[in-house]
This record gives structure tokens, sequence and C-alpha cells, in this order.
């Protein structure tokens, strides 16, 4: 797994989102791990 860094997501939102597809997301927040496919 590796962390996307800012200018990944500084795109055309199209690009970024086909890119995307089929990945795992994972974001930290409070303490908690929330993942989404």
């Amino acid at each position: 797994m590796s962390i996307l860094k800012r200018d990944f997501y500084s795109r055309n939102t199209l690009e970024v989102a086909k890119e995307l597809l089929g990945c795992k997301l994972n974001r930290k927040l409070n303490g908690r791990v929330y993942s989404g496919i």
C-alpha cells in the first residue's frame, strides 16, 4: 500500500476517479481507520 500525494488529487476529477477504480482507500480519523473499495 502506498500513500498518494496531494498532487495526485489535484488533477481532472474524471482522471483521478478512473485511477481509483478498484483501489482500496483508507482514512485514519480520530484513531479509527475507515476503509472502502
